[in-house]
């Protein structure tokens, strides 16, 4: 399980880098090479692929950071109670 969340970690974390970069140096007029396939879409089609990358990986940090193992003691103490 911890494995498991480490790798989200570090998958959200790099999505959200990625789609950041990539919009700002958009706005520079540079473009990543390995993501040239979200210019098919066009302007607007690719900056949503990228504005996904980052709520994506804000989504998946948030998810590996946050455990159900804190919900499970609360749940534990409402019983007791």
């Amino acid at each position: 399980m911890k494995q498991r969340n480490n790798r989200l970690l570090i998958g959200g974390f790099s999505l959200f880098i990625l789609g950041t970069l990539s919009l700002i140096l958009e706005m520079a007029g540079v473009k990543f090479n390995f993501l040239a396939w979200m210019e098919y879409f066009g302007r607007l089609g690719s900056f949503l692929f990228k504005l996904g990358f980052v709520v994506g990986g804000m989504m998946m940090v948030t998810l590996s950071v946050g455990g159900d193992d804190d919900e499970d003691e609360e749940e534990a103490s409402y019983n007791r109670a």
